[in-house]
């Protein structure tokens, strides 16, 4: 009687064979590589981004405030800080970490193996607490712009001297109606990056079905 061949056992060996998972660790450093420099970039060259790193001489140029002042100034930082530096600094702190567990699925003919590497990636709690609003205890201007803006807006004088930032300060009486307007910032910018996960710690890369 001749042998039974134990397909599922060669799947296996080929799955965790030194070639395969070199390949396939490639892939997923080039893919975590990929995603973070993207974030990265995208980040740093958003109106937003842009404008809070002009300090107290820039414009309004990302119309948030309808082109009256500038967000330096409006949220309120110091005149010699640079609240974006620390949030580019997180981003440099993803990192691929190699192989969790290789899975194969399926039968003959229609198997493939899932291959689940870890990769530390900072959450949006980790950038909220780098990112607070000077003057408002537990909320964050990197989130605060996305989601619901920032109030004040009617209060806000910009002058030069003036205020924490010494562009501006906010007044006891309202002089204009209007409020700040959201814009898609850095959250739309992490839910973008985080699409390449399946969560905060691990993500999955696929061999092409046979």
């Amino acid at each position: 009687m001749a042998n039974r061949i134990n397909m599922a056992s060669i799947r296996n060996k080929i799955a965790a064979s030194q070639p395969v998972l070199a390949a396939v660790e490639k892939i997923a450093k080039q893919t975590t590589l990929q995603a973070t420099q993207i974030a990265e970039l995208e980040f740093a060259n958003h109106a937003v981004t842009k404008e809070i790193e002009a300090g107290t001489s820039g414009s309004n140029s990302s119309g948030t405030l309808g082109g009256y002042g500038n967000l330096f100034s409006f949220i309120g930082f110091p005149s010699n800080s640079n609240p974006v530096t620390v949030v580019k600094q997180l981003w440099k702190t993803v990192r691929f970490t190699g192989l969790k567990k290789i899975k194969v699925v399926g039968s003959f003919g229609r198997s493939y193996a899932r291959y689940t590497f870890n990769v530390i990636v900072p959450s949006p709690d980790d950038f909220e607490q780098i990112s607070p609003i000077p003057w408002r205890s537990g909320v964050s201007w990197l989130t605060a712009i996305s989601k619901g803006g920032i109030s004040g807006l009617g209060y806000y004088i910009s002058k030069l001297g003036l205020g924490r930032s010494r562009g501006g300060l906010q007044l006891k009486k309202s002089l204009r109606a209007g409020k700040m307007q959201t814009t898609p910032y850095f959250m739309s910018i992490y839910n973008k990056f985080a699409k390449v996960f399946k969560n905060s710690k691990k993500f999955n890369y696929f061999t092409p079905k046979s």
